[in-house]
C-alpha cells in the first residue's frame, strides 16, 4: 500500500471540512428535533465572524445537503425570533420555524409525550426504590434500569426546553 506523506497533510483543509460537516449535521438535527417534514424547504441563518468566508464558499453545498431554500450568513449575532438554534464553536445555526410547524399541534404532541415519559420515569423510580427489587435483582438489571431512568430524564429535559421555545 502507498504510504501517506506527512508534508501533504493539510490540517487547515481538514478543519474547514469538519466545520462544514458540523454545520450540516446541526441543521439536519434541528430539522429532526423540530419535526420538520423532510420534503419542506427551510430558512437558515448562520452567524460567524470568524468563518464567514468558508461558509460563503460552501453555501451551495449546505443548501443542497440540507434542503435549504434561503441561507443567509451574518457576522453579527442578533436576537432571532421563532427559531430553533444550535451553537457550534464560533458558529451559530438558526432554523426559522415560521410556517414549518403548527405550534398548537406540536405543543399538544409534546405535552402528551411528556406525560407518557413522566409516568414511565415514575414507574422506574418506584421499582428502584423497592428494597426487594434492589436486593434480589441482578446488578446488571439494576444498572440497566438506572440508565433507562437517566435517559428518560434527559428526554424530559429536552421536551421541556422545546415546550418553552413555543409561544
Amino acid at each position: 500500500w502507498p504510504k501517506a506523506k506527512k508534508e501533504r497533510k493539510d490540517e487547515a483543509a481538514f478543519d474547514n471540512l469538519q466545520r462544514v460537516i458540523d454545520v450540516i449535521t446541526a441543521i439536519r438535527k434541528l430539522r429532526t428535533d423540530q419535526n420538520v417534514e423532510p420534503g419542506k424547504e427551510i430558512t437558515v441563518v448562520l452567524v460567524s465572524a470568524k468563518h464567514c468566508a468558508l461558509l460563503e464558499s460552501e453555501k451551495a453545498n449546505i443548501r443542497r445537503m440540507c434542503k435549504v431554500k434561503s441561507l443567509s450568513i451574518e457576522t453579527d449575532p442578533k436576537k432571532h425570533k421563532n427559531v430553533a438554534s444550535a451553537f457550534l464553536t464560533d458558529i451559530e445555526v438558526h432554523l426559522s420555524l415560521e410556517g414549518l410547524v403548527d405550534e398548537g399541534k406540536l405543543k399538544e404532541s409534546l405535552l402528551k409525550e411528556q406525560a407518557q415519559l413522566t409516568a414511565f420515569a415514575v414507574g422506574i423510580e418506584v421499582k428502584l426504590g423497592n428494597a426487594q427489587f434492589a436486593s434480589k435483582a441482578p446488578p446488571a438489571l439494576v444498572a440497566e434500569q438506572k440508565a433507562r431512568l437517566a435517559e428518560t430524564r434527559e428526554k424530559l429535559k429536552k421536551i421541556g426546553e422545546r415546550i418553552g421555545q413555543l409561544h
